[in-house]
């Protein structure tokens, strides 16, 4: 049976509260479990893929369902199969997700649920930027 911590002997919180905790502070050197890492650009084009998709169907307009799914959808798609096969640094990954900002920028003006999906391709956009730099910068290095 396990005992309450107001069971506890008092002299036994001092010694255990003294205590380094086991945790490598290298963080190379430490394993962090995949549902901690932040998702990668290949999973949060998948999240805004998804979210076209359910913004896509019924009761929304033929002409938003079809700027979704014959343009914003197959942008995203080409610059996710750059990225799935390891070319980040490609034109086409910023083309495809600047292509997919510019149709949901033409949709926000029409309704403001799209504004959310904006505000990801942004964020995705920049953060894809940033990582084909500092890959490019790499690449360089000898």
């Amino acid at each position: 049976m396990e005992s309450s911590p107001s069971s506890e002997n008092p002299s036994s919180k001092t010694k255990t509260s003294n205590r380094i905790p086991a945790v490598a502070t290298d963080a190379t050197k430490r394993h962090v479990p995949d549902d901690e890492l932040p998702p990668s650009l290949f999973e949060r084009i998948e999240e805004v893929v998804g979210m076209a998709q359910n913004l896509s169907l019924p009761p929304t307009p033929y002409n938003e369902s079809d700027d979704l799914n014959n343009e914003l959808i197959p942008a995203l798609y080409s610059a996710r199969t750059y990225i799935e096969v390891g070319q980040i640094t490609a034109p086409e990954v910023h083309a495809g997700i600047s292509r997919g900002l510019k149709v949901a920028y033409r949709l926000s003006e029409t309704s403001r649920k799209y504004n959310t999906m904006v505000n990801r391709l942004r964020i995705l956009l920049e953060d894809s930027d940033n990582i084909a730099n500092a890959t490019r910068v790499r690449q360089r290095q000898p």
